[in-house]
């Protein structure tokens, strides 16, 4: 016998060695993993490698609708953080800013006639106010505009003592 005719197994061995059906061993050489040496004939070492390489080409592969498990995944993920409040949509976000915004602005421009009847104190402190109200409108425009963007929030918004 010689030494390639060693190296030599048939189907059923090559299928059992390898721990798959002999027609899963036929489906390999088929798709070009593994080389046979004849019919029913396969070289040992090269069987082996070739299942060896398609074992790893399945590692590395994502199967077939991975991603579309994902997106479904993260459909549901976020479906469920909005039901748990965890998670809200750029538009309620951004209306509640808005509301805010109004309210405060709103609030901060009716100061001036609750603290006082008297014109010229009133005016006074309407421009304080006014100065305030188109600051209030300035920070909460950027705090809007970073949110629907995705930029940083300026947490240091400079504060004047007066």
């Amino acid at each position: 016998m010689s030494k390639s005719a060693a190296n030599l197994i048939d189907t059923r061995t090559a299928a059992a060695l390898l721990e798959i059906t002999p027609r899963w061993l036929q489906k390999l050489a088929r798709d070009g993993w593994i080389k046979p040496a004849g019919r029913g004939q396969w070289p040992l070492a090269t069987t082996i490698q070739g299942y060896i390489v398609f074992l790893q080409s399945r590692i590395q592969e994502r199967p077939a609708g991975a991603a579309l498990h994902d997106a479904r995944a993260k459909e549901i993920e976020q479906r469920l953080a909005r039901q748990d409040r965890s998670l809200v949509t750029m538009d309620e976000a951004l209306a509640s800013i808005g509301e805010i915004t109004n309210d405060m602005v709103a609030s901060v421009e009716g100061l001036p006639r609750k603290i006082t009847n008297d014109p010229r104190e009133r005016e006074r402190i309407t421009a304080i106010c006014s100065a305030e109200a188109a600051r209030l409108r300035t920070v909460f425009a950027a705090s809007k505009s970073a949110l629907k963007n995705g930029g940083a929030i300026d947490d240091g918004a400079e504060e004047e003592d007066d």
